[in-house]
């Protein structure tokens, strides 16, 4: 089940950017500056991916990393589900075809 979207209080975000000492959570160690307009929060593990809204999912970003950021995140994320779903055919597959398991498949 996919959890609800929630939204950070200014308060809470105050906490937030003060944890990641004035920093992007992606990595680059620019700072976030003081303009609230180039901050963005948002979940590192996307809530349509199964995230949540634990604190230790939430990250204040530099609004233009955010983009670059997610876009790998959801191109990651659906690699990792075609990977489990071929993996998952593979071994159907591979039942079906086996004779030591009880399938038909090329006996000699």
């Amino acid at each position: 089940m996919k959890s609800r979207r929630r939204y950070l209080t200014p308060k809470q975000k105050a906490e937030l950017i003060r944890q990641q000492n004035f920093l992007c959570r992606c990595g680059c160690k620019e700072p976030l500056g003081t303009d609230p307009r180039e901050i963005e929060f948002d979940h590192m593990h996307d809530l349509q991916f199964g995230g949540g809204n634990e604190w230790e999912n939430w990250a204040a970003l530099w609004w233009e990393n955010r983009y670059i950021i997610l876009s790998a995140l959801r191109a990651r994320q659906a690699i990792r589900e075609a990977v489990a779903e071929e993996r998952e055919a593979m071994a159907v597959m591979a039942e079906k075809w086996d004779p030591g398991r009880g399938g038909g498949g090329n006996r000699r």
